[in-house]
């Protein structure tokens, strides 16, 4: 029988924290705009607004970082992500 595991870890539950609050997400990363839908459940989205997503406590080999549009982040439990929101205008 090949030593190898067959099966695979079905995804698990993981806390963050966006701005302050605890959340928990499946998986072991999420994207920007994860990220910015947990920080503004009832949206605040459009051409006019920019928003800026630092992180720390990450779980891969970068630990702390900017995450941009496309952009997606290996989290652990205990990852810390600030959100700002800001106006173009």
């Amino acid at each position: 029988m090949d030593s190898k595991k067959v099966d695979r870890e079905p995804h698990k539950s993981i806390r963050i924290v966006v701005n302050g609050r605890e959340k928990t997400v499946d998986g072991d990363e999420v994207t920007y705009d994860d990220i910015i839908d947990i920080a503004f459940p009832n949206g605040g989205r459009g051409d006019l607004i920019e928003y800026t997503v630092a992180y720390t406590y990450g779980g891969g080999r970068k630990t702390e970082g900017i995450v941009k549009e496309r952009d997606r982040v290996k989290i652990k439990n205990g990852t810390e992500f600030l959100v700002e929101r800001t106006d173009r205008s």
